[in-house]
């Protein structure tokens, strides 16, 4: 309630647009989890997600910015629609070529879309550009060890206990 305060007291400033769109993901994701399965969960997160998008919609407008392409990009997710999601984010990508964080997230979008392939050249370019990337050595592991390339697997096993030696989960797969 208070974005939506703040919102209306400056309806043409692209920012205030910005974080109640922010604040609503949030809310729909925190109501993802707790809310029972069901209709009323359903309508509760298709309600909350398409007023999230019309109001990063509104800053958009406003004023186009990266963070809300991306907020639109995690929108798209949230409400199932992959190949806009995987769209919008190639396009933030277009803007920042280097960032290998929007790599990584390309790879996720990739893998819940079923483009494992895709998924796989993302997280690779994503490790070209940060080569100890925790996050994007774990899914290309688990990519390669299901495709059979066990070796290749095993290599960025073996870089993440490096990287986290602490990290008994990376030991535990390891010795699998």
């Amino acid at each position: 309630e208070t974005r939506r305060y703040a919102r209306n007291l400056d309806p043409s400033h692209p920012l205030q647009h910005l974080a109640l769109a922010r604040a609503l993901l949030t809310v729909a994701d925190s109501a993802s989890t707790v809310l029972p399965q069901g209709n009323e969960r359903e309508r509760f997160l298709a309600q909350t997600l398409a007023e999230a998008e019309e109001s990063v919609n509104r800053s958009l407008s406003l004023r186009p910015t990266a963070t809300g392409l991306y907020v639109r990009t995690l929108i798209f997710d949230r409400q199932g629609r992959l190949e806009e999601a995987i769209s919008q984010i190639e396009n933030l990508i277009l803007r920042s070529p280097q960032d290998a964080v929007l790599r990584f997230d390309l790879g996720v979008l990739h893998i819940r879309a079923g483009n494992k392939e895709r998924a796989r050249m993302a997280f690779e370019s994503a490790l070209e550009r940060s080569p100890t990337y925790a996050n994007a050595k774990w899914y290309l592991a688990a990519l390669y060890e299901e495709s059979g390339e066990i070796e290749r697997a095993i290599r960025q096993l073996e870089d993440l206990v490096v990287l986290n030696p602490s990290d008994s989960s990376v030991q535990d797969k390891l010795h699998l």
